[in-house]
C-alpha cells in the first residue's frame, strides 16, 4: 500500500482540534478571538471519519485488485486497532473508581462498556468517558466496509454516493419530522449511523476514485476550498435555530463532508515540509491516544485550573505523554500480533 504521511498529520490535527474544543468548553475564561474555531472542534471527529474511510478504502481496493483481501484478517486488524487501547483506558478508569475519581458503573452498564455498546437501541448507556461515543460508530463502519465495497463495484461510485446521501438525509428527516425527537437529544441521535453514513461513504468512494485514477485534485485549489469551508462553517455558527427548526440540519453536514474531503484530497499527496514535518506525523500516529485521554485529563484539572491557557498548558503535555504510552506499549504491540 502507498504510504501518505500527510494522512497522519491530518489525523493529528483533528485530534488536537477536539482537544481544543474540550479545553475551551471546560475552562473558566473564554478567549474571544479563536472562539469560533474552538466551538466547532467537534468537526475533528468528522475529519477522523473521512480519513478512516479514505485510508481503509485505499487498502481495500488495492488488496481486492491483487486478490490479497481477507475479511477475517481485516476484522482482526480493526479489532486490535480499537479495542486494546480502549480496554486499557477502561481498566484505568475502573481502578480510579476506588479513589472516587469516577463512579463504578452498574452491571448492565459495565457489560455495555465491555462490548462498547453506547447509544444503541434498546440500551442507552452513558459512557464513563464522553468521547467514547464515537468508537462504536467507527467500528460499525468497519463492519459495513466489505458490503460497501461490493455495492460500489456493483452500481458504481456515483450511484453509491447518491444512495448514501439519500439514506443519510432520509434518516434525519425521519428522526426530526416523524419521530419528533426533542432538540436536546438530536445531536446524539443524528450523530449515529446512518446519520453519518454519507461521511464514511464519501471517504470510501474517494479512495475508489483515486484508485481508478478518476479523481485528481490539485493542491492549488486549496485557495478556493479552504475559504469556502470556513464560510460554510460560519453559516452554522450564525444559525441559532439549527437544532430547533432550521432546514440546514438535514444537509449542512453533508456539504461540510464534501468540503473537508476536497481538502483532504488536495493535500494528501503534498510534499510540503510543513505538512510532512516529523512532529506532526508523530502526532498523527498517537492521535487515537490523544483522542482517548485528553478528556479525562481535562476533567481531572478543570476545577483547579480555571483559565483556558493554564488548562491547555497542563492538558497538552499530559495527554501527549499518556497517548505516547498508549501507542508504544499498547497499540503498536497489539498491531504486530501475528494471526
Amino acid at each position: 500500500m502507498t504510504y501518505y504521511p500527510t494522512l497522519h498529520t491530518l489525523r493529528g490535527f483533528a485530534a488536537l482540534w477536539v482537544l481544543l474544543l474540550h479545553v475551551f468548553f471546560f475552562s473558566g475564561s473564554k478567549p474571544h478571538l479563536l472562539a469560533p474555531f474552538f466551538k466547532v472542534g467537534w468537526l475533528g471527529v468528522v475529519v477522523f471519519y473521512l480519513l478512516s474511510a479514505f485510508l481503509l478504502g485505499t487498502i481495500y481496493f488495492q488488496q481486492k485488485n491483487n486478490n490479497s483481501w481477507h475479511i477475517t484478517h481485516f476484522y482482526k486488524k480493526r479489532f486490535l486497532r480499537i479495542f486494546p487501547a480502549y480496554y486499557f483506558q477502561l481498566s484505568i478508569i475502573l481502578i480510579s473508581t476506588y479513589w472516587g475519581i469516577y463512579q463504578f458503573p452498574e452491571i448492565k452498564d459495565l457489560i455495555a462498556h465491555l462490548f462498547m455498546y453506547f447509544n444503541l437501541p434498546p440500551i442507552y448507556t452513558r459512557q464513563l468517558v464522553g468521547v467514547w461515543w464515537t468508537l462504536p460508530i467507527e467500528f460499525s463502519f468497519y463492519l459495513l466496509l466489505p458490503l460497501m465495497g461490493l455495492v460500489v463495484y456493483k452500481i458504481g461510485a456515483i450511484w453509491f454516493s447518491l444512495l448514501s446521501l439519500i439514506l443519510t438525509i432520509g434518516y434525519k428527516l425521519y428522526i426530526v419530522q416523524i419521530l419528533q425527537i426533542p432538540s436536546e437529544y438530536l445531536a446524539t441521535i443524528l450523530g449515529q449511523l446512518p446519520g453519518v453514513f454519507f461521511t464514511f461513504s464519501l471517504g470510501f468512494v474517494s479512495a475508489y476514485l483515486v484508485f481508478k485514477n478518476k479523481l485528481e485534485i490539485c493542491s492549488k485549489y486549496l485557495y478556493l476550498i479552504i475559504p469556502v469551508t470556513i464560510i460554510w462553517i460560519a453559516v452554522l455558527l450564525n444559525t441559532p435555530d439549527y437544532w430547533t427548526g432550521s432546514p440546514l440540519i438535514y444537509f449542512w453536514m453533508s456539504v461540510n463532508d464534501v468540503l473537508f474531503m476536497l481538502i483532504i484530497l488536495a493535500i494528501y499527496r503534498s510534499k510540503s515540509n510543513f505538512i510532512n514535518f516529523k512532529f506532526f506525523i508523530w502526532l498523527g500516529k498517537i492521535s487515537y491516544g490523544i483522542y482517548l485521554w485528553h478528556l479525562p485529563v481535562i476533567l481531572l484539572f478543570k476545577d483547579k485550573l480555571t483559565t483556558f491557557s493554564s488548562l491547555l498548558a497542563v492538558t497538552v503535555p499530559l495527554t501527549l505523554l499518556l497517548a505516547s504510552l498508549s501507542y508504544y506499549f499498547i497499540e503498536k504491540k497489539f498491531s504486530k500480533l501475528k494471526f
